[in-house]
C-alpha cells in the first residue's frame, strides 16, 4: 500500500514538473514569437520612412569624368597658382573641422558631380575617421532635385531620408525614435504603436531629428552631405534650421553645396568653403584633351597647331562651367565629322556666348523652324509631366510619348495590345529616340532605366527610357525665353491633358498586356 501511494505521489510530481517544463517552453515560444512580431513591426516602422525616389537623384547625376575632381582632396596651395582664388582645405575639414563646409559655384559648374564623387570616394570615410576616432561613423546623403517629385525637393523628403539612413546604419536609434514618437502621440505600449504606422509630417520628423542631435551617444559620429540647396522648394529658413541643428550637435557636421545665392552667402560666409569654377581648370583641360582633341586630330591630322589654339580658346571661354563645355564638345565633334574646317569651328566658338543661357539661345535659334516647333512641344510636355498627378509619375518616358503618336493611338482605340510588344512598335520607339536627340538641340537626355518587372525581351524595356532635360537651367531658360508657353498655366494644362489622355492612358493600356497571356 505504501509502495502504491509512493508511486502515485511520484507520478504526480513528474506530471507536475512536466507540465511546468511544457508551460516554460510554451512561454519561451510565445516570447520569441512576440519578439519576432515586434522586430518585424520595427522593420515596417523603418520602412514607412522610405520612399521610391530616395536615392534616384544621386544615381542620375553624371559620373565625374575619369581622373577629375581629385583636386578637392589636395592642399589649397597645390591647386591653381593664382593666390586670389582662395579656398579652404576640404581634407582638413574632414579630418579636424566642425560645423559646415560650403561648396558653391555657377550653374553647371559641376557641383553635384563633385558631391557625388566625394561621397563615393573611399578617402572621404578614411579622412573622417581621423575626425572622430573610435566611433561608429555614419555618412548620410541627400541630393535635392528641383524637377523631381515632391519628396525630392522638400524638407519632408530630406528628413525622411536622413532618419531612414540613421536607422539603417545605427539600428539602436529605433528605441529613441519609438520613445519620442510615443510621447508625441500619447501611446503607452510599444507593440500597438508599431502596428500603426505613422503619417510623417515635417513637425514629427524634425522632433525626431532634434532628439537624435540632443541624445546621440558619443560613440556615434555623423557627417551629412546635402547637395543642391538652391533646388529645394519651400521656406529656406526651415532648411537652414535643419542644417544648423545638425552642425551644432556634438559629433555631427554637414557639407552642403549650392549656387552662391545671397541667402546662402549670408548663412555660410563664416564657414570653410570653395568655389568650384575657380578650381576645376585642370579638369576642364583634361576633358577637352581626352574627349575633343583626338576627334579633331583624326579629322584634321595636319592642323595640330590650329587645333591647339582652338582648344586653348575653348578652355578659356568655358570659365569653369562643365555644362557649357560638354555641350560645346558635342557640337564641335558633330561639326567636325560633318566636314567643318578649324576656321569654321573658330568662328562658331567666337559667335557662341560664354553664358549657359546664351548657349541655349544660340542652339534653339540654330534649329530650323520645323525642328524648333517640335522641340518646344516636347519641352512643354516634359514640364507638364512635372505637374502633380495620381495618374503618372514625374518621370516622362519614351513609352508615354510614343503612345501620344496618332499611329499608336489608333492601336489603343482598336484594343490591339499585342502591337505594343511587336517589332513595329519597337522600331517606332527607336525612331522616336532618334528624333528626340536630333531635333531638341541636345538639351534633353534619354536615361535608360530597366524595370525589373519587365523581361529583357519586351519592347517596353527599351521604351521605358526617361526623357529628362540635361540640366535644371534648361527649364529656367525656357521660362525666361518663352514665358507664355512655360509659365502660363492654361498652356501647361493643355499639354498635361494631352499627356494624360493619350500618353498616360496608352502607357497603362499597353502595360496591361504581357506576351505570356497570349499563350493561353
Amino acid at each position: 500500500m505504501r509502495i502504491e501511494r509512493g508511486r502515485i505521489t511520484t507520478d504526480r510530481l513528474l506530471a507536475n514538473q512536466t507540465s511546468q517544463i511544457l508551460d516554460h517552453f510554451d512561454q519561451r515560444f510565445d516570447d520569441r514569437e512576440g519578439e519576432k512580431r515586434i522586430d518585424q513591426a520595427r522593420e515596417s516602422f523603418k520602412a514607412s520612412l522610405f520612399f521610391p525616389d530616395i536615392e534616384v537623384r544621386e544615381d542620375e547625376i553624371v559620373e565625374a569624368f575619369e581622373g577629375t575632381c581629385k583636386w578637392i582632396f589636395n592642399p589649397p596651395t597645390s591647386t591653381e597658382g593664382n593666390s586670389s582664388k582662395k579656398w579652404h582645405s576640404f581634407r582638413e575639414w574632414l579630418e579636424t573641422g566642425q560645423k559646415v563646409y560650403w561648396i558653391n559655384g555657377k550653374p553647371g559648374a559641376g557641383k553635384s558631380t563633385l558631391m557625388k564623387y566625394i561621397v563615393d570616394e573611399p578617402r572621404t570615410a578614411e579622412y573622417l575617421s581621423e575626425w572622430e576616432p573610435n566611433t561608429d561613423l555614419i555618412i548620410a546623403t541627400f541630393f535635392f532635385k528641383n524637377l523631381g517629385s515632391e519628396l525630392q525637393k522638400s524638407t519632408t523628403g530630406l528628413l525622411r531620408s536622413l532618419i531612414w539612413q540613421l536607422l539603417r546604419h545605427w539600428p539602436e536609434m529605433i528605441h529613441l525614435v519609438l520613445k519620442r514618437y510615443k510621447e508625441a502621440t500619447g501611446q503607452t505600449q510599444e507593440s500597438p504603436l508599431l502596428t500603426m504606422l505613422p503619417t510623417w509630417t515635417e513637425k514629427r520628423l524634425l522632433q525626431i531629428l532634434r532628439h537624435f542631435a540632443n541624445e546621440k551617444p558619443p560613440t556615434v559620429a555623423l557627417c551629412v552631405f546635402i547637395d543642391g540647396l538652391d533646388e529645394y522648394v519651400g521656406d529656406q529658413d526651415t532648411l537652414l534650421q535643419i542644417i544648423s541643428l545638425l552642425s551644432s550637435a556634438g559629433g555631427c557636421k554637414v557639407c552642403v553645396s549650392s549656387r552662391p545665392d545671397q541667402t546662402f552667402r549670408s548663412e555660410f560666409q563664416g564657414y570653410p568653403q570653395c568655389r568650384v569654377q575657380d578650381l576645376n581648370q585642370e579638369d576642364i583641360e583634361k576633358m577637352v584633351n581626352e574627349k575633343l582633341k583626338p576627334c579633331l586630330e583624326d579629322n584634321k591630322p595636319n592642323e595640330t597647331k590650329a587645333i591647339e589654339y582652338l582648344l586653348m580658346n575653348l578652355i578659356y571661354k568655358a570659365e569653369g562651367v562643365f555644362l557649357w563645355l560638354s555641350i560645346m564638345i558635342k557640337d564641335f565633334i558633330t561639326a567636325s565629322r560633318h566636314g567643318d574646317t578649324i576656321s569654321e569651328l573658330h568662328e562658331r566658338l567666337e559667335t557662341t556666348p560664354n553664358t549657359i543661357y546664351g548657349l541655349y539661345r544660340r542652339i534653339l535659334r540654330g534649329l530650323e523652324k520645323t525642328y524648333l516647333d517640335y522641340a518646344l512641344e516636347i519641352f512643354q510636355i516634359i514640364v507638364a509631366a512635372r505637374c502633380p498627378s495620381k495618374y503618372f509619375s514625374v518621370h516622362l518616358t519614351v513609352l508615354e510619348l510614343a503612345c501620344m503618336d496618332e499611329a499608336s493611338w489608333t492601336h489603343i482605340e482598336q484594343f490591339n495590345r499585342p502591337y505594343f510588344y511587336s517589332s513595329d512598335f519597337g522600331s517606332r520607339c527607336h525612331e522616336l529616340c532618334i528624333r528626340l536627340n536630333a531635333r531638341c538641340g541636345n538639351l534633353i537626355d534619354l536615361v535608360v532605366v530597366v524595370d525589373n518587372k519587365e523581361t529583357e525581351e519586351t519592347v517596353l524595356v527599351q521604351s521605358g527610357q526617361i526623357v529628362e532635360f540635361i540640366h535644371r537651367t534648361v527649364v529656367e531658360f525656357l521660362k525666361d525665353e518663352f514665358m507664355n508657353a512655360f509659365c502660363d498655366k492654361s498652356c501647361l494644362t493643355a499639354a498635361w491633358i494631352h499627356l494624360h489622355e493619350r500618353g498616360s492612358a496608352g502607357c497603362s493600356f499597353s502595360r496591361a498586356y504581357h506576351p505570356s497571356s497570349a499563350l493561353g
